[in-house]
């Protein structure tokens, strides 16, 4: 699938454009805020006088505490609009939760994604490639696209890095394709630490969330002839 008609037009409306907001959807994982990061990243640099705010329904899970940005992703009752852009990383407009109305009232309505659930044709403009493996891997062509030809600098690989382990399960599913491997070392090769963006985002939780998960492994029950493996876990009210 060919994006650049649609880079084209972003980068359009990106450099006339006064204030920009970027968001995903409430569960927050690590291809959403790390293409939410980066983009924010391309969006400043190719428009220095543009005003780009991340927004996040939900707090950001530790693991990702790390990425450079996080610290300044705001809250919905923190945003104060209008917008001229309105970009949706990674997720469908019924998933962003409280930050649905802002985003519906922005001028252009922006999808970025990679999943096939995703309909192009509710927003104004959409990035839309479900052959790729996460969202991250479209942020990364934008960035290098003649239109917008941002430098993709350490912070910013350690954040498309991030979010490209997490949808491939560090390059274990089906969804990892040549090219994903092709960037991932180009990434690499910026000098970021895979191994501690591997140990922070998979390897690091906290006691109560280790305990946790150790409950539900030991309450694992089989079902249809071993081939189901299912927990059940209590609601606390």
């Amino acid at each position: 699938m060919d994006l650049s008609p649609a880079i084209e037009h972003l980068h359009t409306q990106v450099m006339g454009a006064r204030r920009a907001l970027i968001t995903g959807p409430v569960d927050v994982d690590g291809d959403s805020i790390g293409a939410s990061l980066a983009l924010a990243q391309v969006l400043r640099q190719c428009n220095p006088d543009l005003e780009v705010i991340t927004v996040a329904a939900m707090p950001i899970p530790r693991r990702y505490e790390f990425l450079e940005g996080v610290d300044a992703v705001v809250t919905p009752a923190e945003l104060e609009g209008p917008f001229d852009l309105a970009l949706l990383l990674d997720g469908v407009r019924h998933r962003i939760g409280e930050v649905g109305p802002m985003f519906d009232a922005a001028r252009v309505r922006v999808l970025v994604d990679h999943h096939v659930s995703s309909d192009p044709d509710e927003y104004d403009l959409a990035l839309l490639d479900v052959r790729r493996a996460s969202t991250c891997e479209i942020v990364h062509e934008l960035a290098r696209h003649p239109s917008f030809d941002v430098t993709v600098d350490v912070a910013m690989a350690q954040q498309l890095y991030t979010g490209i382990a997490y949808d491939t399960g560090t390059f274990r599913y089906s969804c990892t394709t040549p090219a994903t491997l092709r960037l991932a070392a180009d990434l690499l090769a910026t000098g970021i630490d895979a191994q501690q963006i591997i140990e922070r985002v998979f390897l690091d939780s906290s006691y109560p969330e280790t305990v946790f998960r150790g409950r539900v492994l030991a309450d694992i029950r089989l079902a249809d002839d071993r081939r189901c493996a299912y927990a059940r876990v209590a609601r606390v009210l």
